[in-house]
């Protein structure tokens, strides 16, 4: 697909396609992510490949809070006190 056919109502399409595949909302953003990127960067070029006004609006979907589970510090000491010596690496 030529990068003037990539239309707002085609990333929207392709939006559906994904989640209908069962794919996490960060997934899709990082995969539009890629595709804004490319855009961008085919405007920036000279002579340009992509003019600016053809770039659509390509929304970003709202993501879970990936930062859960992690250990807090004192929590790492105590879990790294029960591993035999070997593998705490000193």
């Amino acid at each position: 697909m030529r990068a003037m056919e990539i239309n707002t109502a085609r990333v929207m399409r392709y939006i559906d396609l994904r989640q209908s595949e069962a794919a996490e909302n960060g997934t899709i953003n990082r995969e539009l992510a890629a595709l804004s990127k490319m855009l961008n960067l085919g405007a920036e070029h000279s002579p340009r490949k992509v003019f600016p006004d053809w770039i659509p609006h390509i929304p970003k979907l709202k993501e879970a809070n990936p930062r859960t589970g992690f250990f807090e510090y004192n929590e790492y000491q105590a879990v790294l006190a029960e591993l035999p010596e070997f593998y705490r690496g000193r």
